[in-house]
């Protein structure tokens, strides 16, 4: 019996440590090497998670009960109005002070500007440290209304975050911007660097980070609706859009939306044929996926990104969407793909379990730092 008991044991270690291994993918090239040995965490493609977080599920369900903030650090909330065919923006920016002062922004001025992209479905604030850089990190939404707009034409957000990139650029001159996407946000911020890099525009972000991008929105749908995971979504969002209605009314004219199927809706992709198509003005569900997802724009990106997603990633199937090919033909492309790790979770420790995910991200943009 206790034969038993020690080979059931020595198989949990070893399946333990089995999928602690990461997958690192990249061109082999001077800058890529030289950031990888500056990296440690990433070089040595390992993430000891928290052993009873052992699924992407049970990671992604405590991340969603979880606020990591720093106490201290408070969020100045500045609005920017684009007129009336782009509508009113909100820039949330991080302060110690509670207000953006005289002293802090001189002791800001000139230095890295990270804009922080959220996420879509669980939302995520967090303080950024860096050990060699001082500064204040810009968290960037959109405001809710300006999806209702009367103009008819595809919704990804693209030109949104531009334009407010553009205005972060013109008012903080100074300053190199880098910015870091989660989820939607990654997948907004790789297909608006992709564009400029396909057209020659200059991006205006000197560096990227990807976290749990979901790449392929068409095909990622399919498999998620035959998931456990969708079940849970699908009512996450049904509930958002029960208490953020109000926001929307009086719904204009223009949009056929039908609140009582929204809430009757079986599946996510259910939720997107009655709530999202004609929100976004799309004509099909699968055409409004094929204008927002970044897949096809990662031959462009023209700067360097990071990419950091998990293969039990309960929303994204990364089996099925995961880019390797694209990555791995270009240049300024570093991915790190977890085995357990959820949807922008990444849980460590056992007693206090803490996100990990800071430390890559954070190792990452220092190296390369010191290196441009």
């Amino acid at each position: 019996m206790y034969y038993i008991i020690l080979v059931i044991l020595l198989a949990l270690i070893l399946y333990y440590f089995w999928t602690c291994r990461c997958q690192l993918d990249y061109v082999t090239n001077d800058l890529n090497t030289s950031i990888i040995n500056r990296c440690s965490i990433i070089k040595n493609k390992m993430f000891y998670y928290t052993p009873y977080l052992f699924t992407g599920l049970l990671q992604a369900i405590i991340a969603s009960k979880v606020q990591d903030v720093d106490p201290k650090l408070k969020f100045v909330r500045e609005y920017v109005d684009f007129g009336k065919d782009f509508g009113c923006f909100a820039l949330d920016w991080g302060s110690y002070e509670g207000k953006i002062s005289e002293k802090e922004a001189k002791i800001t001025e000139g230095k890295p500007l990270v804009v922080v992209l959220r996420l879509n479905l669980i939302q995520l604030t967090f303080s950024l440290n860096f050990a060699r850089i001082n500064l204040i990190g810009g968290l960037i939404y959109l405001d809710p209304k300006r999806q209702i707009l009367p103009q008819i034409g595809n919704f990804h957000h693209v030109e949104d975050f531009r334009r407010v990139l553009e205005y972060i650029a013109k008012q903080h001159n100074k300053s190199t911007i880098y910015a870091i996407g989660h989820s939607f946000g990654s997948n907004t911020l790789l297909k608006y660097l992709g564009m400029c890099g396909s057209n020659g525009t200059d991006p205006l972000i000197k560096v990227a980070v990807s976290v749990g991008n979901p790449y392929d929105f068409q095909l990622g749908m399919r498999y998620l609706e035959d998931s456990l995971s969708d079940s849970y979504i699908r009512k996450h969002r049904q509930r958002i859009a029960r208490e953020k209605i109000d926001q929307y009314l009086p719904i204009p004219k223009h949009i056929n939306l039908d609140l009582n199927k929204v809430q009757q809706a079986k599946t996510s992709l259910e939720f997107d044929t009655y709530f999202t198509k004609p929100i976004f003005g799309a004509p099909s569900v699968d055409f409004h996926y094929l204008s927002i997802q970044c897949a096809n724009y990662m031959e462009f990106v023209k700067i360097p990104v990071f990419f950091l997603g998990s293969f039990d990633d309960p929303v994204i199937n990364n089996r099925a969407v995961y880019p390797r090919d694209a990555i791995l033909k270009n240049p300024n492309l570093i991915s790190l793909m977890t085995q357990v790790g959820g949807h922008i979770s990444w849980f460590e420790g056992v007693l206090h379990p803490k996100r990990w995910y800071y430390k890559p991200v954070l190792q990452y943009l220092n190296a390369i730092h010191q290196l441009l």
